[in-house]
């Protein structure tokens, strides 16, 4: 904003309050209201001055691109799953890995997903993949044991790693799935 302006309106402002105000501070011995008028005066320059002077000079937020973005995409994935839209969330899954192609989470998750959808040999190659990205995912281990449980042919397999993921998940999230799994085979 132009310094003039900016004067010019400190100035204007000094004299409407000398002219209105002053005649109300003779009526009133209370003059507290007349130094508070007085702040307000000095402060409009500060305001004024740091005030944009278009619209278009406010610069906007960034933007996020959140069809770039990894954290995004599993969190819409997280959703989809959470509200039984499995498609959807295998279709972000896989836009996670097309971003990132070693993201364990994706697979896992991916994974058991496929296997929900009936695509169970896709399924065990994509929790397979997750594992051998990262061992440590112990919903991929659960995911594996489930899809394996689940095939007549694998079944004994499926309890074995169904209780390799009890004995290592001690406060897994899906120890009481695991468990009814080993239940239903005896």
């Amino acid at each position: 904003m132009n310094w003039w302006v900016v004067a010019g309106t400190f100035v204007l402002l000094w004299a409407v309050l000398a002219l209105v105000l002053g005649p109300l501070a003779r009526k009133r011995p209370d003059r507290r209201w007349l130094v508070a008028a007085a702040v307000v005066a000095a402060l409009a320059p500060a305001v004024l001055l740091n005030a944009p002077s278009r619209p278009e000079e406010t610069p906007a937020p960034p933007a996020v691109d959140r069809a770039n973005d990894v954290g995004s995409r599993l969190e819409l994935a997280r959703t989809y799953t959470a509200q039984g839209l499995a498609e959807q969330a295998i279709d972000q899954y896989v836009a996670v890995l097309q971003l990132d192609n070693r993201n364990a989470e994706a697979y896992a998750a991916m994974g058991y997903l496929l296997h929900l959808a009936g695509r169970s040999e896709d399924g065990l190659w994509s929790v397979e993949e997750a594992l051998r990205l990262d061992p440590s995912r112990l919903d991929a281990v659960y995911f594996r044991g489930a899809i394996l449980a689940a095939d007549p042919k694998r079944a004994e397999e499926g309890r074995g790693v169904l209780r390799d993921y009890l004995a290592r998940a001690t406060q897994g999230h899906y120890r009481a799935d695991a468990q009814k799994l080993l239940d239903l085979a005896r």
